[in-house]
């Protein structure tokens, strides 16, 4: 494995050494500081290179739901729920549905121009887009990719 790469290290390995393993992710740094214990056991430990990130920060992040607000109301009449059956059962008020022209990225995008108004931060000064969904636009590429 390149040294640029990994910034932990299972316990008991060196770059000289490291390996696969089933516990998880292997380091390459020869330098190294156990950041957990398990027992007398160390869990993993990170690199001298991690250091580097420690000025890294999240200045902001933002949501956005579509307009349209349908009720639990709305469907107990549409599908003959007895009043109260939906919110007793999931805990739901109101959920929002987007028009199906619009898409998950379309909702990150608005996310995206409003956390950028709240911070001052421009589109060029992000480093970072990370976009967790169940629902994404299509498989490959990402919707990260579609909204950056």
């Amino acid at each position: 494995m390149p040294h640029s790469s990994p910034h932990f290290q299972i316990a008991g390995t060196d770059s000289a050494s490291c390996k696969l393993s089933t516990h998880g992710v292997v380091a390459v740094r020869e330098k190294t500081v156990a950041t957990k214990m398990s027992g007398s056991q160390k869990l993993f430990n990170l690199s001298d290179r991690t250091n580097s990130l420690l000025g890294i920060q999240i200045v902001g992040s933002g949501a956005y739901v579509p307009e349209k607000i349908v009720t639990n109301h709305d469907l107990e009449k549409q599908y003959g729920f007895e009043p109260g059956w939906i919110e007793q059962r999931t805990g739901i008020l109101q959920r929002r549905y987007a028009p199906s022209d619009m898409a998950t990225s379309d909702l990150c995008v608005e996310a995206a121009k409003k956390v950028m108004r709240n911070t001052g931060v421009t589109a060029a000064e992000i480093d970072l887009l990370v976009v967790g969904t169940f629902s994404p636009d299509q498989a490959c590429p990402s919707t990260a990719c579609l909204v950056q």
